[in-house]
């Protein structure tokens, strides 16, 4: 689904920016990268959104959207918090490139329980 193709390229984007080897003398290529992360996160946003309306009863809506923003709004200050941490001991490229390799298992993993849970409930 466009949702797990639009988080797993924000993670290569990251391994790229990481370990893409020399810094660049020109700020052009972080922009670029930059603005395709920021379309990836938009794409995958409006994805779980739709997943949740579709997959959630209309009476249950609001309280899974309710709680979906409640731990989006504490996950960015923790994300904060531990990236504060990681950044002190280590250089931005390696936290970077590792980041993006995380977020590719991650969505992997999450695709295939995702399509085996469909292959149950088809059954």
């Amino acid at each position: 689904s466009l949702l797990f193709r639009a988080v797993a390229g924000i993670g290569l984007l990251l391994v790229v920016t990481g370990f893409g080897g020399h810094p660049a003398h020109s700020l052009k290529p972080y922009l670029i990268l930059f603005l395709l992360v920021s379309a990836a996160i938009i794409l995958a946003g409006t994805s779980f959104q739709s997943l949740i309306q579709i997959e959630t009863a209309p009476e249950m809506t609001g309280r899974v959207f309710g709680f979906v923003g409640s731990v989006g709004n504490f996950a960015i200050p923790l994300a904060m918090l531990v990236y504060g941490f990681l950044l002190e001991f280590d250089r931005t490229h390696f936290t970077l490139g590792l980041s993006g390799l995380m977020i590719i298992l991650v969505t992997v993993l999450a695709a295939m329980i995702y399509r085996r849970k469909d292959a149950l409930v088809a059954v």
